[in-house]
């Protein structure tokens, strides 16, 4: 007659303890990974929100580098961009630089700090401009002078019109001013920074 194991009482009560720390195991795993995900996601949407006000910095700033060179604000005095040739080396005077095309600009050179050389070279956005609080420093944007160009070109062989005459202006082809506004949301530390750039005509 074969005998029949039966586990004990107190071996049963063991398995049962063993069972249910595994799975205090596995659940706090799923509890901390849990807490860990939802807090990346927190610092991913922080860090998506810091660069959209970022962005709009600079795009503001951008515009308003547009509006300074269509209207010539503050440029320095002297300057004429009909000019046959400019010098090779222009100093930065309020954010603004008269750079020939094959000279490298300010900004792309290597600096020990790039931040203080836009602090003191580049050209603060106008506090009129509302940005909101969470913004912190103001952008700031540099306006550089690159030469005429042909606008509104349809045939290349045909001359060029001068832009500041009613019949200019409705040529096919037409002489304007060429521009490069880059702008920078001017970050404090450990914020997000977006720089943007532009090549703007203007008659």
């Amino acid at each position: 007659m074969t005998k029949k194991f039966i586990p004990s009482q107190k071996s049963q009560g063991g398995i049962v303890l063993i069972v249910a720390m595994i799975m205090l195991v596995i659940m706090s795993i799923l509890g901390i990974s849990s807490v860990r995900s939802v807090a990346l996601e927190e610092r991913m949407s922080a860090a998506q929100h810091d660069r959209s006000i970022a962005m709009q910095a600079a795009e503001a700033a951008l515009l308003a580098g547009e509006q300074d060179a269509r209207n010539r604000t503050n440029f320095p005095a002297g300057f004429d961009p009909d000019a046959t040739t400019v010098a090779a080396a222009q100093p930065v005077v309020n954010g603004f630089v008269a750079r020939p095309t094959t000279q490298s600009p300010d900004w792309m050179l290597t600096m020990p700090d790039q931040a203080t050389w836009w602090q003191q070279n580049a050209r603060e956005l106008a506090s009129t401009v509302n940005l909101g609080s969470l913004l912190g420093n103001r952008p700031r944007y540099l306006i550089e002078y690159r030469g005429r160009a042909v606008c509104k070109s349809q045939n290349p062989n045909e001359a060029a019109a001068q832009c500041d005459t009613p019949e200019g202006k409705i040529s096919p082809t037409c002489d304007c001013y060429l521009f490069r506004v880059t702008a920078r949301s001017n970050p404090a530390v450990g914020r997000a920074e977006v720089v943007l750039q532009t090549l703007f005509t203007t008659f």
